[in-house]
């Protein structure tokens, strides 16, 4: 797959998954939604950020590109949070948690 068509397919989703997001803003009744809303931008901000990295020759825009990292790091520790709380496990989501799961990415990241 050439790596135009794959930048286009990932601003094509990134913008499905921002409609979605916005979609879930204006029904979310719980935190449920929230953590949904953290997914669909994460995974926004991956998918674009690698298109950018695709479509770009620049220095400048490859370093830009590397925000997916950020994306990518978030996305685990969203997912377990939007699982925990669909599944009406509420209590075991606290900040603890979330500063726990946030440890890994964070130390990737740095």
């Amino acid at each position: 797959m050439s790596a135009d068509l794959m930048a286009v397919l990932l601003v094509g989703t990134s913008l499905v998954n921002l409609l979605l997001a916005s979609f879930v803003w204006s029904r979310q009744e719980g935190r449920a939604g929230q953590a949904l809303i953290g997914l669909m931008l994460a995974s926004t901000l991956w998918s674009l950020s690698y298109s950018v990295e695709l479509q770009t020759t620049g220095v400048l825009f490859k370093v830009a590109g590397d925000f997916k990292y950020v994306g990518i790091g978030a996305l685990p520790v969203v997912w377990m949070i939007f699982a925990l709380l669909w599944s009406g496990r509420d209590r075991f989501v606290t900040s603890r948690l979330v500063i726990a799961l946030l440890i890994e990415p964070t130390l990737v990241l740095t």
